[in-house]
């Protein structure tokens, strides 16, 4: 019998074959956004669109010439953090090889012309998180469809007056509290505290898993 692939393995065992071009909305910065491969995807639901370290960041930032070779060079993102500071971003396969690291201190060395600083990633920092990306795409794909729509009067109020209360519970629990209201609209108040830093939840195979375990910050 043939063992069926879930979308997490199809999605993380691409390897080299990674190339799809997405189309994504991003919450944080209410913008729409490509993203030219499935690693950028990875890298922009993993560690920018949830990150609440992150203030705002672009996806698809100026190309700009290195100093040292002349060589025009695009960033996978540069990134604004809460306390200020900037951050340029390179997404790669791998930074193994003499032309990777070659390249890598090209990188380098432009952000360090502007004095910004620049971080390297590849699929050593996204395959030990590989399980999340799908939970946290649902999540972003929630908060897309969600902003079309105006919440039912006080559901907004019950809901923070739930984890208030409550401090922690499970989804099942927060449905149950919010029960008089349609599962689409709680599904997507409980995205949005988690998306704006009022709870922290812990992600398995899925986001809305009645089982799925949150906790106020």
């Amino acid at each position: 019998m043939t063992r069926k692939t879930t979308k997490t393995q199809c999605f993380t065992k691409r390897g080299s074959y990674f190339g799809n071009i997405w189309w994504v909305h991003s919450y944080k910065n209410q913008k729409d956004f490509t993203v030219h491969s499935d690693r950028e995807l990875a890298h922009w639901i993993l560690f920018l669109e949830f990150n609440q370290n992150v203030n705002r960041f672009d996806l698809d930032p100026p190309i700009r010439v290195s100093p040292g070779t002349g060589e025009k060079l695009q960033y996978s993102a540069e990134v604004q953090y809460k306390d200020g500071a900037l951050e340029w971003r390179k997404v790669r396969t791998s930074w193994e090889g003499d032309s990777a690291q070659e390249l890598l201190r090209q990188y380098q060395l432009l952000a360090e012309e502007h004095r910004v600083a620049f971080s390297a990633w590849s699929d050593v920092d996204f395959i030990p998180q590989k399980y999340k990306i799908m939970p946290l795409l649902r999540v972003a794909a929630c908060l897309s469809v969600g902003k079309r729509y105006r919440p039912p009067v006080g559901l907004r109020q019950d809901a923070i007056l739930h984890i208030r209360e409550k401090s922690l519970g499970t989804y099942k629990e927060f449905l149950t509290a919010l029960s008089e209201y349609d599962v689409s609209y709680v599904h997507h108040e409980f995205a949005k505290f988690y998306a704006d830093g009022i709870i922290d939840v812990e992600i398995s195979t899925s986001f809305f898993a009645e089982d799925t375990r949150w906790a106020l910050l």
